[in-house]
């Protein structure tokens, strides 16, 4: 690296796409990582979609599938918005065995972590530059 700080924030759609795809594939998977994740954890636009899609079958106890999820997605009107049935399926192939599940979760969460750690260093480094507030408060929020 020549010294220069990225501007795009830290994700990684390939572990996005294979967490989604563990997730789609094995209901085991399923139970294991809805409940710690959440929409904003996502980075691309379309995964948020169907992470929330997912999250939403999930919660009204029924299994999540390639079936359930396109029925869902369709019914909210996101299917086109996320790319198609042809994403859909793109997701349920990306990876050939969840083995490797718990190691996207946690790429997935280190990035989406480092997202919100960024957003917040900006909200106080803008706030050091307001000279009618004082600056000791910035400690302590």
């Amino acid at each position: 690296m020549d010294g220069k700080i990225s501007k795009v924030m830290p994700h990684s759609t390939e572990a996005e796409e294979a967490l989604l795809g563990c997730v789609i594939s094995d209901s085991e998977m399923t139970s294991e990582f809805v409940p710690d994740l959440s929409e904003g954890d996502f980075y691309s636009d379309a995964n948020r979609i169907v992470f929330s899609a997912i999250s939403k079958i999930f919660n009204n106890n029924k299994l999540v599938d390639l079936v359930t999820l396109s029925d869902e997605l369709e019914r909210s009107g996101n299917m086109e918005k996320i790319g198609g049935i042809d994403y859909v399926a793109h997701l349920t192939t990306t990876v050939a065995s969840t083995a490797n599940a718990k190691h996207y979760f946690d790429i997935v969460k280190n990035d989406s972590l480092r997202r919100k750690l960024i957003l917040y260093c900006r909200r106080r480094r803008s706030s050091c530059f307001c000279r009618e507030r004082d600056f000791r408060h910035l400690f302590w929020q």
